[in-house]
């Protein structure tokens, strides 16, 4: 199963559309997320029939910030079960025995409410399954995953650290470039960081033990999509 998570910064423009429509027909996903699509339920019900994929969900904006949208193919037995405005939280079953939790996840970018935006995560602990979580987290955790910018400091990556330590959360890694988002300035006051990212805890990894994670080009946003392989 192939599952892709873009920050896309706005999904309502044709180059953004036509953008999509390349990454799916070059990885053909199975999944796809999108986040901050900052976009009207107008804009993206043109998406969906842009895109062709038969099932969809999607979580408006407020206002012209944030948003989300997942679409997924026919064959892929996914169920939502909640939704906030930084995260859709589903169960996919892979046979009538076997399912696992996978959190589609958009961490706020603003420190007054990220800590909240990051309750959907906490309460993934009520699950007894295989946990994923992907999606642009909008935090680095340590300080090789920044270049340029202030020196990195423990309490930026709260409340990750502290959630991570508390589901026994483990980051699946990636190949490509080491960085997803960059601000697109010119040296010396270009920064990158790595924001975008999978953890699942020890059960997923059992199940998925081949899973990779790959930080494809960027195209048309600020940040690159992630392709998760399982």
């Amino acid at each position: 199963m192939k599952t892709i998570s873009w920050n896309c910064r706005g999904c309502g423009s044709p180059s953004t559309i036509r953008h999509l429509k390349h990454l799916i027909t070059l990885e053909n996903p199975d999944i796809l997320f999108l986040s901050e699509t900052k976009a009207s339920s107008q804009s993206i019900a043109f998406l969906i029939q842009q895109l062709n994929y038969p099932h969809h969900f999607s979580v408006p904006p407020i206002h012209t910030a944030g948003g989300l949208c997942l679409l997924w193919k026919f064959g892929i037995n996914l169920s939502i079960l909640s939704n906030s405005t930084n995260s859709i939280t589903t169960e996919i079953k892979n046979d009538p025995h076997q399912s696992w939790i996978a959190c589609f996840f958009y961490g706020s970018p603003y420190k007054t409410f990220r800590n909240t935006s990051w309750d959907p995560i906490r309460n993934l602990d009520l699950f007894s399954l295989p946990i994923l979580i992907i999606g642009d987290l909008n935090v680095t955790i340590s300080n090789e995953e920044s270049l340029g910018g202030k020196p990195y400091e423990y309490q930026d990556g709260e409340p990750a650290h502290t959630i991570i330590n508390d589901l026994a959360l483990i980051d699946i890694g990636f190949q490509g470039y080491p960085y997803t988002w960059s601000n697109k300035r010119t040296s010396p006051d270009n920064i990158q960081k790595r924001l975008d990212r999978a953890l699942v805890n020890t059960d997923w990894f059992t199940l998925f033990p081949d899973a990779t994670l790959v930080h494809k080009a960027a195209i048309g946003s600020d940040h690159c999509p992630i392709l998760l392989d399982t």
